[in-house]
Parts: structure tokens; C-alpha cells; sequence
């Protein structure tokens, strides 16, 4: 195997999703056409590869004895939402493309009680029970679908009537404790350090390394580059944090893999020709167990023409970290 960036989850909407040994959006990578349109899935973005999804949903409470003697719902007075395992499957797999703010050509929010147990305008069936026959169908997340611990969590919800929790209540993405959408985070640079000048392997974060080799006439031409970035909104030339140990994984169209290293002072990472890559690929950003996955294949290899700060051709934001 060999290795690249990581939103790298289109590249439009990822699906991000935990696995229990070690990814791609919605990016966010979600599905997406080849070039930089949208549509990917994390989730939409992706489900988990793991039995409790990505383990960033709270419990809303946990004390006993508070709001009516509830352990670990928060209290009977504030189950208005989902169970938390069940929000944490939802935040994992699907609410990067299926959150409060829907990116990557997802047609609907997958995130309160309402939403998750409401009929289906396909078969009538709820979002939840539609969710749960597409997961085992291998369809959603992309990349084939979400893992065994996964499901059950979701058919025990179902099986016992959408019982309700504190988690995902009616206020949206982050009530009672459930993940918030990634991609509504604020604009900032999470290092407070930018690049100055100077050609390197960290030259020139969040630019579109192709399109600028290109223009100025040197400088080599690669055949997937980018930048991954722990918040899905940072400026040009800002360097990433906390993103050592993330790996970007390409997948040809002819079924060869590359692991691409993304350079921990920077963000950056880059696949030269002579990796022969062939498109269109598919990918997925690796990290600390968890992954974000590019839903639909992709043909434009340089990355940030699409993720920029704001995204742009269907891309919510920048290459992010799962």
C-alpha cells in the first residue's frame, strides 16, 4: 500500500466513521461525480466501522437522581430525544452529510427523533428502519455500509418502539449531547501558524497545488494533492494541528490502494504519476481509528480547487479529519 492527504471526504461530502483498530464528507467527505461535484455520504458521512460509533456523543447527564431518577439519559424530564447509542450510530455514519446542514446531495436530516422516526418518502417505512435496510444492503455509508454492533443498535431501537433518550432531542445537531455538525463550525486557523514563503513539502496549505504549479510554470504537477485540516473551515496558507498519524487511503479504479502520509506540520499530501494512480478513485482519510470517507469517485485530483475554506462544486468546506 501506498499513501496521499486526506473530504482528500470528493471531493464533496464524507462520511465519517470509527473503526476499532484505526478511515473519509461527507469529506465532511458525501457522493460525489468525478470532477468536484457534490454528493458524498458521513454519514455522511459514513457509518462506523466500530460497535459504538465514534464515541463523541455525550449522555446528556448521567447522574442519578436528576430530572425524575434517569441514569445516564440526563433524567426522565429530558428524554426528548434518541437513546445516546443510537444518536452516536447516526453522528458516526450518516450526519455528515445527513446533519442539521445537509451537503453532499443528501435529501434529508438525520438528526432529532422527529426526523429519524418519520415515514419514508420511498417505501413508507421510518428514516430509521430505510437507514438500517440500506446499511445491511452495503449502500450507505459508502464504502459498504456500517458494521454488525452498528445495525443492532439501531433494530434493538426499533424492536423496542423508539423508545426516547436525551441524545439528538428536538433542538437538532448537539441537543442533549449529540455530535454537532462539523462542517457549522466557524472559520478559524487551528495552529495560529501560517506559511511565510518557501517551497517545500508544506508550502502553500489549502491552496490548489496544480492549478498554481500550472499558472506560475514550475513546480511539479501531481496526480491527487491536498490538504487536511482538523476544522472544516481554515483560510489559505494556514497550517493544520493535531493531525500527525493521518493517512490518506486512495483506491483506483483498477482496485490498487495508496496510502498517502499527510505531512503532520502541515496538512499537505501529494501522490506523484509515477504512483499510477488511476482514475477515477476513491478515498478515505484515516485517523485515530476512525475514517472519513469520499462517497462517489473522483477524477479532479487536486483536491483544494474544491476544499476551500468555504468549498465550492458541492464541497462543504475543507479535506477534514474524521
Amino acid at each position: 500500500m501506498k499513501r496521499f492527504d486526506t473530504h482528500f471526504r470528493s471531493f464533496g461530502a464524507w462520511t465519517a466513521r470509527s473503526s476499532t483498530l484505526a478511515l473519509g464528507a461527507a469529506i465532511a467527505f458525501a457522493a460525489i461525480a468525478a470532477g468536484c461535484g457534490s454528493a458524498i455520504s458521513s454519514a455522511e458521512p459514513f457509518g462506523s466501522t466500530g460497535d459504538t460509533g465514534s464515541g463523541t456523543t455525550g449522555a446528556g447527564g448521567g447522574t442519578t437522581g436528576q430530572g425524575g431518577g434517569t441514569t445516564g439519559q440526563g433524567g426522565a424530564a429530558a428524554a426528548e430525544g434518541v437513546p445516546c447509542d443510537v444518536a452516536a450510530v447516526f453522528a458516526s455514519a450518516c450526519n455528515s452529510c445527513h446533519g442539521a446542514n445537509l451537503s453532499g446531495g443528501a435529501p434529508v436530516r438525520l438528526v432529532t427523533y422527529a426526523e429519524l422516526t418519520a415515514p419514508s418518502a420511498i417505501d413508507g417505512k421510518t428514516e430509521t428502519e430505510r437507514s438500517i435496510a440500506r446499511m445491511q444492503a452495503g449502500t450507505m455509508p459508502p464504502g459498504g455500509g456500517a458494521p454488525a454492533g452498528e445495525i443492532a443498535t439501531l433494530q434493538a431501537w426499533v424492536d423496542d418502539g423508539f423508545q426516547k433518550g436525551s441524545c439528538g432531542g428536538a433542538g437538532g445537531a448537539g441537543a442533549g449531547g449529540a455530535a454537532p455538525d462539523p462542517f457549522a463550525a466557524a472559520p478559524q486557523c487551528s495552529s495560529g501558524n501560517t506559511w511565510k514563503g518557501g517551497a517545500s513539502n508544506d508550502m502553500a496549505p489549502g491552496r490548489a497545488c496544480n492549478q498554481c504549479h500550472n499558472q506560475q510554470g514550475e513546480g511539479p504537477v501531481m496526480t491527487i494533492a491536498g490538504t487536511v485540516y482538523p476544522t472544516a473551515h481554515e483560510p489559505n496558507n494556514c497550517y493544520a494541528a493535531d493531525v500527525t498519524g493521518a493517512v490518506v487511503e486512495v483506491t483506483g479504479a483498477d482496485g490498487q490502494k495508496f496510502d498517502l502520509t499527510v505531512n503532520p506540520s502541515s496538512g499537505n499530501f501529494r501522490s506523484h504519476n509515477s504512483q499510477s494512480i488511476k482514475k477515477p478513485y476513491t478515498a478515505k482519510v484515516k485517523y485515530q481509528g476512525r475514517e472519513r470517507i469520499m462517497v462517489a469517485a473522483q477524477s479532479e485530483g487536486d483536491c483544494n480547487l474544491c476544499h476551500t475554506q468555504d468549498g465550492t462544486q458541492g464541497a462543504p468546506g475543507r479535506v477534514l479529519l474524521p
